[in-house]
């Protein structure tokens, strides 16, 4: 499965790469995770491509190490997901929507002792300095998966940078 994701992350920046390239952005983000009862922080990375003035599909992996506070366990938890930003606004001070699909990759000790599932993200995402080539914001999604049998809260603060 991990080729898959290779192969998709490398077809997309291929495909993208033939068009103009000042439409890349790259995001690093840092703040908070919580999977049920367990919270830790969490670091992100995004690739994302402007395709038009409101669709950004984009390329994200994010790593965690929550804490079980009942076991007095930290364990790992990795995401990669694939989705698109759909701005609301074309302003300087930018919401968007967040819908996507990601993989989820957690330590074997966690749920049932299998250690991968899929889940949809859904959330937003609140953009200031949208239209210079340096932007922040805040971004909220919320991955609904089986796997823990609930929601994987995301929240925190990001950098962007249009190349």
């Amino acid at each position: 499965m991990k080729k898959i994701i290779f192969i998709l992350f490398v077809m997309f920046f291929f495909s993208t790469h033939t068009f103009s390239q000042s439409k890349f952005n790259m995001e690093f983000d840092s703040g908070f995770l919580a999977i049920k009862k367990d919270a830790g922080f969490a670091f992100s990375g995004t690739v994302s491509y402007k395709v038009s003035s409101k669709v950004t599909p984009y390329i994200n992996y994010l790593y965690s190490n929550p804490e079980n506070e009942n076991l007095n366990l930290r364990y790992d938890f990795s995401k990669v997901s694939v989705g698109a930003y759909y701005s609301l606004s074309e302003e300087s001070i930018t919401f968007s929507s967040v819908a996507g699909f990601s993989y989820l990759f957690f330590d074997n000790f966690t749920f049932d002792n299998d250690d991968l599932g899929i889940g949809i993200d859904l959330g937003c995402l609140v953009v200031f300095n949208n239209d210079k080539r340096f932007s922040y914001g805040f971004k909220l999604i919320n991955t609904f998966s089986t796997k823990p049998n609930g929601g994987i809260l995301q929240s925190g603060i990001f950098f962007r940078y249009n190349l």
